[in-house]
């Protein structure tokens, strides 16, 4: 792995900071008051077990990602709702006919919203809404994304509805990524050209998140090993990591992780609650934001390995058992033979990804 480039800035990260000098066998334990990963290592141990590969691999998939332009028109049309319903059964029914009963059944019940104009700012599945149970809402941008968005929430409401536990909390945004995807390659083959599509919109949302990640790794990586952050962290995490960043780098690194605790105590009084969030919360509140990174992004790696690499009848085992408690986590990684601790997975995941950005003629930079 190349050092990090001394003169990295806020605006264009250079990447590959951090390689392993001397990685203990066992994860470092959080020490003090350190709530961000207190709260990681109860309700997602996973992460806090891999975090270096985490960053290592971030960095890499900026560094891969960067090289290509995936600017691109996108065209509104005049599907209707019932277009897009119709879109995404024809594309569940390729798929397995057997979900088609339960995708019926949310229209029937009314539990499949089509209102963009709910106030969410997004389109999601949840579990409860004004004491109805189990809803997707999608928030039409009016073109065949509509249809993709639906696929997408469809599949965790296929694993989820029943509640959130070890397995699907880690492979669900993978299993319907990896599906939104199927529904872009089938539109396409359907003659739908990809400016109606958001074709990149992927991709695109998790550099967003891996460049997020890319600015708080330094910090975060000496906050879980040392409990607190000081002037000379970062002289101490180079006893264990190799990098070059300096106090000046380092100190920048601890601002933005600083700015983006602060604009979460901004949200949380003016949108969410009246009262001010104490410091447990805070930093609670931004591990959820790590979380949400990590599943993502690595939701998209694990998704476009599995493009080229895996069975659809594996992916579709694993969504149908994910309440099954013979079934752990790392049976599910086996049956869908994915090595995820594997550096070749990963390479292979980043070919399959530039190979589907580049079968559309996106010019490199």
């Amino acid at each position: 792995k190349s050092q990090l480039n001394a003169n990295k800035s806020q605006s264009k990260p250079e990447t590959n900071k951090i390689s392993i000098l001397n990685l203990k066998p066992s994860p470092p334990k959080p020490l003090g008051k350190n709530e961000m990963f207190i709260y990681l290592s109860e309700e997602y141990k996973y992460i806090l077990d891999n975090m270096l590969q985490i960053f290592i691999i971030n960095d890499e998939f900026i560094k891969r990602i960067k090289e290509y332009d995936l600017n691109c028109d996108f065209n509104e049309n005049n599907l209707t709702y019932q277009d897009v319903y119709d879109y995404a059964r024809k594309i569940i029914e390729s798929i397995n006919k057997d979900y088609l009963l339960l995708y019926d059944n949310l229209m029937e019940t009314g539990q499949l919203d089509f209102s963009y104009n709910s106030g969410y700012s997004d389109s999601h599945f949840s579990y409860r809404k004004g004491g109805e149970i189990k809803l997707i809402n999608i928030n039409r941008e009016f073109n065949y994304n509509d249809v993709v968005t639906l696929i997408h929430e469809f599949f965790h409401y296929t694993n989820s509805y029943n509640g959130i536990n070890e397995k699907n909390d880690i492979l669900t945004e993978f299993i319907s990524i990896y599906f939104e995807t199927y529904a872009i390659n089938y539109l396409l083959k359907e003659g739908v050209p990809k400016e109606e599509l958001g074709y990149y919109d992927r991709i695109i949302s998790i550099i967003r998140r891996a460049k997020n990640l890319y600015y708080a790794e330094t910090p975060l990586l000496a906050y879980n090993k040392f409990g607190d952050l000081s002037d000379d962290s970062i002289d101490l995490l180079k006893q264990f990591y190799t990098s070059n960043l300096n106090k000046e780098q380092f100190h920048k690194e601890c601002k933005y992780l600083l700015d983006n605790l602060r604009r979460i105590k901004k949200e949380y009084i003016e949108d969410c609650f009246s009262y001010e969030i104490d410091e447990f919360e805070l930093q609670e509140e931004y591990a959820k934001e790590i979380e949400n990174h990590f599943k993502y992004l690595f939701g998209t790696l694990w998704a476009f390995y599995a493009i080229e690499n895996c069975d659809i009848e594996d992916i579709l085992y694993v969504n149908d058992h994910m309440y099954d408690d013979n079934l752990k986590i790392e049976d599910c990684f086996k049956k869908l033979k994915i090595s995820e601790r594997s550096n070749e997975t990963y390479n292979k995941s980043f070919e399959s990804m530039i190979k589907y950005i580049e079968k559309n003629n996106t010019k490199r930079k």
